[in-house]
């Protein structure tokens, strides 16, 4: 994953005017980045605004000689709590910034996520409002709950099909090959999970692996959030 990390290094450089090929970059402490394989995220760590700022600016960068695009965003904070809406139209992380409102509370950001049009809204303070506006209209904010995501495309688990950066080598669902230019059918009836094993499709909800997974993401925010509200 070095690469990624030269890429992600030159187009930070490009934004806050800093040569990637300076010993002071390659040393500089304000930045850390790693590569989150099951996420296929790219996590930065930065104590500085200006590079936070220019981070947030960025769609694509170029793998492989190929522009990827991405989708750049703030992770939460302490002082914050998230929210699900549903049906926000297909609107982009701008557009949701944009013309979603409240009067009560302070929305921080918001970003699409999956495929049926939820978004993942960040809002100021610790206790979660019951409704929001967005443009004329007020609609339902539910509360964050954290899963897994099933692959449509890889059938791996950790990422949804919009974050697999070869979708152009789908894998067929049954028997887990890459499926053939000439014909889209599976050759394998019996389904074998890329995941467990098991005889299911690997996008399945009571996939052994998959249960197992939300079960720590579920301990992990359920620890985190006894935490935040020791310290408030």
């Amino acid at each position: 994953m070095e690469e990624k990390f030269i890429l992600l290094d030159a187009a930070v450089s490009k934004h806050v005017k800093i040569s990637s090929t300076t010993p002071e970059w390659k040393s500089d402490p304000r930045i850390l980045i790693w590569y989150l394989e099951r996420s296929n995220q790219i996590a930065v760590d930065t104590d500085d605004y200006g590079v936070r700022d220019a981070l947030l600016t960025i769609k694509q960068l170029p793998i492989n000689g190929e522009p990827t695009q991405f989708q750049a965003y703030e992770a939460i904070t302490r002082n914050q709590i998230r929210g699900i809406i549903h049906n926000a139209g297909g609107m982009t992380a701008t557009e949701l910034k944009e013309n979603l409102h409240c009067r009560k509370c302070e929305i921080m950001s918001a970003r699409p996520i999956g495929e049926k049009f939820p978004a993942l809204v960040a809002f100021r303070g610790r206790s979660l409002l019951f409704k929001i506006g967005l443009k004329s209209f007020t609609i339902r904010v539910f509360p964050f709950e954290p899963t897994v995501y099933a692959c449509q495309t890889c059938h791996k688990l950790g990422h949804g099909k919009e974050h697999f950066p070869n979708a152009d080598k789908p894998r067929y669902p049954n028997c887990r090959g890459k499926q053939n230019a000439s014909s889209g059918e599976c050759p394998n009836n019996t389904p074998k999970c890329r995941n467990c094993g098991g005889s299911h499709l690997a996008t399945a909800r009571n996939c052994p692996k998959r249960v197992e997974i939300n079960k720590k993401l579920a301990t992990r925010k359920s620890t985190a959030d006894a935490k935040r509200n020791e310290r408030s």
